[in-house]
């Protein structure tokens, strides 16, 4: 059995430009301080400038009743791989809930490292394993048969850090199914176009 999801280029993914906005601010009302510290809150200019041209997006997670161990299981339209069981879920106690959590997403502007990827998603990107399958369980199941969400569904990867690994969510039209495998951080890359999700 596969224990690592292959690695595929995908196509140029553009962000679309976000809505103009009733609501104004004025940076009379925040001190430099303040705007400083609420950039690098959020994960630094980079990621602040993704914000405005809606690259970057944020995501309140409710987090589903804890059955990871019972959803997480290969079927027609979902591929575990091994690597994701003995990395990810087996360190999930039965039963185990995690708390809600705001995570954002960014698309890769470019093809990037895991290092490149990290250092963009600031301090405080890493996700426990409790949580990463709390939040890729409920995005899966908002976007059951692959339909439109907060996830992926061209074929580019959705990428998600833990401690341990890299965990990589696709979606494959051809057979109609989510994948969810595992990476070990290396140099080889990602493609611009993938999404990285953190906390």
């Amino acid at each position: 059995m596969a224990t690592t999801p292959p690695r595929v280029r995908g196509k140029i993914f553009w962000a679309t430009k976000p809505k103009e906005t009733a609501m104004n601010w004025t940076t009379k009302d925040w001190t430099q301080g303040e705007l400083n510290a609420l950039v690098k809150k959020i994960g630094g200019g980079q990621v602040a400038r993704g914000i405005l041209d809606d690259t970057v997006k944020f995501t309140v997670t409710e987090m589903p009743a804890p059955y990871y161990h019972e959803f997480f299981q290969t079927r027609s339209d979902l591929f575990i791989y091994d690597g994701f069981r003995d990395l990810v879920l087996a360190k999930v106690g039965k039963g185990e809930q995690a708390k809600p959590i705001v995570s954002k997403s960014v698309a890769l502007p470019r093809d990037m490292t895991d290092k490149e990827i990290e250092e963009m998603l600031g301090n405080g990107h890493i996700f426990t394993e409790v949580e990463v399958c709390a939040v890729i369980q409920k995005l899966i199941t908002e976007q059951e048969g692959g339909k439109e969400g907060e996830l992926l569904n061209n074929g580019f990867a959705n990428l998600f850090y833990t401690s341990s690994c890299v965990v990589v969510v696709r979606w494959l039209a051809d057979v109609g199914r989510w994948n969810v495998g595992t990476w070990r951080r290396d140099v080889i890359g990602w493609s611009a176009g993938d999404r990285a999700f953190s906390r």
